[in-house]
């Protein structure tokens, strides 16, 4: 039979290994805590998407409303002119506060519209720094665990 030598592994190199293990074990709980923080922040990222959604869908079907109400009250009208020149003084007066109104409500989405951009931005500049931060304190404690 052949009996290998009993080799003892250094106290030292059991030590190293520990420690090299208890780092890595840690930068892994802060790299997926950050993980999390980002998926927490997608989840507002969706809930602001959402919102804006909902806001802008709301706004479309108030606009759309005023628009057909006031060609509706343009042709109700325009039915009881009179004259030419009465007619075309409604078409001319129509047509001017139409545009101011279109002017108005593309301001409106505009806003929303931008809104929706700066909150995505936080959003997003809020994620990225506690994933950052987050991911230097864990390596910073794998450091002194490391010494």
């Amino acid at each position: 039979m052949n009996t290998a030598p009993g080799l003892e592994i250094p106290s030292a190199l059991r030590e190293l290994a520990e420690k090299g293990i208890d780092q890595a074990r840690q930068a892994f709980d802060g790299f997926i805590g950050a993980a999390r923080q980002t998926v927490a922040s997608t989840q507002g990222l969706m809930q602001t998407a959402d919102t804006t959604t909902q806001d802008m869908a709301s706004r479309s079907l108030q606009a759309a409303e005023q628009n057909v109400r006031a060609t509706l009250d343009f042709a109700q009208k325009l039915t009881q002119a009179k004259s030419l020149q009465e007619a075309m003084q409604l078409q001319a007066d129509f047509a001017r506060s139409q545009l101011a109104a279109v002017q108005t409500q593309a301001s409106e989405f505009g806003g929303i519209a931008q809104s929706a951009v700066k909150q995505g931005s936080e959003h997003a500049m809020n994620a990225a720094r506690s994933g950052a931060d987050q991911s230097r304190m864990s390596m910073e404690d794998g450091d002194e665990v490391g010494r």
